[in-house]
């Protein structure tokens, strides 16, 4: 069987006898030997057996666990084609489902492409398995930078590093409340469980992109989590208003305003859909929600009280997609980049920068 393409999860697929066969560990343009597992009506699942012809593309993973540990999925193609493949994911999700003909820019690299995240959640001294909640016990993370030594024996561990620093909570119990984590010439106060990028030099780097293109005026940071993006954002002598529905996260917000001696910054503890309708005029609006996307009525608040600028930063090309759609034709998307913001792994981050379109 030939292996035609990768699938929104990593898994090689190909066709046999014009059904779709989805295969974990296959990459494009090889020829497979597999053994069907799963035979249903319309796509079936396969083991790979063997590679009759390895992809140019094919690398060997550095981590031993690779197949089995489910934390990265396509350690086994190189880094060059990972960004190809993420850019493709994020043109593929806008035609498929927003209907969307749209040029997405190249898929910017990370800093690091090893020991870039700064947080590892660890559950009896491991990850889930490919597929399983069964745990593999895991003694080294390649894509971690730092030691798990810490969480040796415990029920469940989350590890943060920071710079010089150290945070662990084991079994609900931390050996700190907070570490400090820099990015440029910001700090910010972060606990054990607070929302923050895995990867801060690529984050960085993300922001300062939605910062450049952003309308100078008045701003507002939706789902704004620790205030970060909005720190950022007042560091250009913005007036920004953050919201963030975790009444943990505003507090640490305001904390990390304060560290930073930013006063033209505040912070709304609610939900999005709820407070936007009562807002009024912002000159910029940044979405930055979970995975699941924007709810509809956040969309209709955009649409009634429009910003001159609305700049949305993904971490699912699907409900990215699909709210792009709801937003046509009242924005205009201008530019759509990707962000590696986590290298051997499907998860792709991508930031669109939209304008009102006045011609309406």
């Amino acid at each position: 069987m030939i292996i035609e393409d990768l699938t929104s999860s990593g898994e090689g697929v190909g066709s046999i006898e014009g059904k779709k066969v989805f295969v974990d560990g296959a990459l494009p343009k090889e020829e497979v030997e597999v053994e069907v597992t799963e035979n249903r009506k319309r796509f079936a699942k396969a083991k790979l057996l063997r590679i009759v012809r390895a992809s140019p593309d094919r690398v060997d993973p550095i981590c031993p666990l690779f197949g089995t540990c489910g934390g990265c999925q396509i350690m086994h193609l190189s880094y060059a084609e990972q960004l190809k493949w993420k850019r493709k994911r994020v043109q593929d999700a806008l035609k498929r489902i927003g209907g969307l003909e749209i040029a997405v820019d190249e898929c910017i690299p990370s800093p690091d492409q090893l020991g870039y995240r700064n947080k590892i959640h660890l559950h009896q001294g491991g990850l889930h398995k490919r597929h399983s909640h069964e745990v593999v016990p895991v003694e080294r993370c390649y894509i971690f930078n730092g030691t798990l030594e810490p969480a040796k024996n415990a029920h469940e561990a989350i590890i943060r590093t920071a710079q010089e620093e150290l945070l662990v909570e084991i079994d609900g119990v931390s050996n700190r409340p907070f570490i400090i984590e820099q990015l440029g010439a910001l700090k910010f106060k972060i606990g054990p469980r607070d929302f923050f990028q895995v990867n801060p030099k690529q984050a960085f780097q993300l922001f300062q992109r939605a910062v450049q293109v952003a309308e100078s005026g008045a701003m507002l940071d939706a789902y704004c989590g620790v205030g970060t993006l909005s720190l950022f954002a007042a560091q250009k002598g913005n007036k920004v208003l953050g919201i963030e529905v975790m009444e943990s996260a505003v507090e640490s917000a305001r904390e990390n305003a304060k560290l930073n001696g930013i006063e033209n910054v505040a912070f709304k503890c609610g939900r999005v859909e709820k407070l936007l309708p009562k807002l009024g005029k912002f000159e910029t609006i940044f979405l930055n929600p979970p995975r699941g996307g924007v709810e509809p009525e956040v969309i209709a608040a955009l649409l009634q009280s429009p910003p001159k600028r609305l700049i949305y930063i993904s971490c699912d090309p699907a409900t990215l997609a699909r709210d792009l759609k709801a937003l046509q034709p009242h924005f205009v998307i201008e530019s759509v980049t990707p962000f590696d913001m986590f290298p051997q792994t499907i998860h792709v981050e991508t930031l669109v920068n939209l304008c009102y379109n006045y011609s309406l």
